[in-house]
């Protein structure tokens, strides 16, 4: 047995006994699946943030958990579970800062199952919720890659173009200058042929 493994059946026969005796407070539950998550357990950290958010009514933190055990459903590769959480977290909590960052989750994991239309729709609709700019940049050269796969690299383009022109402070602008680059070259080298 391994150590990481270990740690796990340790965390989880305490963690079993604890909340059997109910010496656990919802704050200790909390931090016992911050910590879990901290550390990668997802599977663990997923049933301690379900536990804990049963539990929870107008808790502050109730959209960041939402969104913890949708992260940790994506971790696990479970996409069907993840998404259900991020759009749990987007729709019930719409004026959480969370709501933005399980949109582009979502939309990711739209991405990766090539369901298009359903990609763009979500990604409109975030962009015109006005989401904070490191989103919105995200959310924009996710859009330009999906358009340049879809064979739309002149709309991809202007994806782009924008995100250089209007978010030259986000860590996705040098990203989006290396895949203009790419279109670019890619259009000179067709047209050279």
């Amino acid at each position: 047995m391994n150590c990481r493994t270990a740690i796990v059946v340790l965390l989880s026969c305490v963690g079993a006994v604890i909340c059997a005796r109910g010496a656990i407070s919802a704050g200790d539950q909390l931090h016992l699946a911050d910590g879990l998550y901290d550390r990668g357990m997802y599977d663990l950290s997923a049933r301690e943030y379900i536990s804990v958010l049963s539990g929870m009514t107008n808790h502050p933190r109730a959209a960041e958990v939402t969104y913890r055990i949708g992260e940790s459903y994506r971790q696990l590769n479970q996409t069907g579970k993840a998404s259900d959480y991020f759009l749990k977290t987007e729709s019930g909590f719409p004026s959480s800062p969370f709501r933005f960052k399980a949109a582009l989750r979502r939309a990711e994991i739209l991405d990766s199952a090539n369901s298009m239309n359903e990609l763009f729709v979500l990604l409109d609709s975030t962009l015109a919720a006005n989401p904070p700019r490191d989103i919105a940049a995200s959310a924009l050269y996710l859009q330009g890659s999906a358009l340049g796969r879809t064979g739309k690299k002149d709309v991809a383009a202007v994806s782009y173009e924008r995100i250089i022109r209007e978010y030259s402070d986000t860590q996705i602008h040098t990203y989006a200058l290396l895949a203009l680059g790419g279109l670019r070259a890619a259009e000179q080298d067709g047209a050279g042929k």
